[in-house]
């Protein structure tokens, strides 16, 4: 900040942080527009693939910035788009040209996994190294460039890019065979002894563009509507999170064969723990060893007793 002449009084407070920002942004605004024009563009997911040769369908290498990169190497790398991440769309996995490509064409599922979540302590021991993978997320306006050029001169000599090792990586890398499969079985979802709820399955894929407008949609309606018990929707999630949603906030919509399998859901979650949930008879333990430990506190006493008695009026109504 100092270097540049901006304000910034309380670091790493939280409005003075967002001030500082919006000046540096001013300033390169100012000094550079055309850098500034370029990087606003990057908000555009199309821009974003564009820069990656894969909004024309022709893969080529990129610039990247980013502050995962490091310091050592000023944040940058000059990278190769292998295909979008099979689970999260906004997500191009990217491969760091300073590395030679090849092996990845011999490597299996569990050899990438290791490699990319494994320490790096752990990986030492048994003499290997990380993958120099990295995804973009082209929805959170990355610094992608697809002009080489601008990496060349002053950052080559300053960071140490080998320009004659990354041509011959980037022709590697182009003749890769297709890793689809691949990157299907490294990021497939952990096995589980049973399934997920559907309330704790957030991060088993965030909802689509089209299914977040059909239940927007779906929230301006009565909840009588017909409309609630058929949502049209692609998520298999869906279904049952909407009926929960209903059965919660909406209990008079429900029919009489709705209000036995809500009450069947209750039951296998607070009488048996379904999915690892907290039972009633947990609650109640944890409730007798707060009751001990707030002692004649009458205050504290008297809040216990008041969840105590909402206990066990859900445990009589199930």
């Amino acid at each position: 900040s100092a270097a540049n002449g901006l304000a910034h009084e309380h670091a790493h407070d939280a409005l003075s942080d967002v001030r500082a920002t919006i000046a540096l942004a001013r300033l390169l605004r100012a000094r550079q527009p055309r850098l500034y024009a370029f990087a606003l563009q990057l908000r555009q997911r199309e821009r974003v693939l564009a820069q990656m040769g894969l909004l024309q369908g022709a893969p080529q290498p990129f610039v990247h910035v980013s502050g995962r990169l490091g310091a050592q190497r000023g944040f940058l790398a000059v990278m190769w788009p292998l295909g979008v991440h099979p689970r999260h769309r906004h997500e191009i996995i990217a491969w760091d040209l300073a590395h030679d490509p090849r092996e990845l064409a011999d490597l299996r599922p569990q050899q990438v996994r290791d490699r990319l979540f494994r320490s790096n302590e752990a990986l030492a021991e048994e003499g290997l190294s990380r993958l120099p993978l990295k995804t973009v997320h082209v929805n959170r306006a990355p610094i992608v460039i697809g002009n080489l050029a601008v990496a060349r001169g002053g950052p080559s000599e300053r960071f140490g890019l080998d320009w004659a090792a990354i041509e011959r990586h980037q022709q590697h890398a182009a003749r890769l065979p297709d890793l689809s499969a691949l990157w299907q079985a490294v990021f497939a979802p952990a096995e589980r002894s049973e399934p997920s709820d559907v309330d704790a399955a957030l991060y088993e894929g965030f909802v689509s563009e089209e299914d977040r407008s059909r239940l927007q949609r779906l929230r301006r309606l009565d909840p009588a509507e017909p409309a609630w018990r058929q949502a049209g929707v692609d998520d298999a999630r869906l279904p049952e999170l909407v009926f929960r949603f209903r059965a919660r906030n909406h209990p008079e919509t429900l029919t009489e064969e709705e209000r036995l399998r809500w009450r069947a859901h209750c039951r296998a979650r607070l009488l048996h723990g379904q999915g690892g949930a907290r039972t009633l008879a947990d609650v109640q333990r944890e409730l007798q060893q707060l009751a001990a430990q707030v002692g004649g506190d009458a205050r504290q006493q008297a809040l216990v007793q008041e969840v105590r008695a909402y206990v066990e009026a859900l445990a009589a109504a199930l």
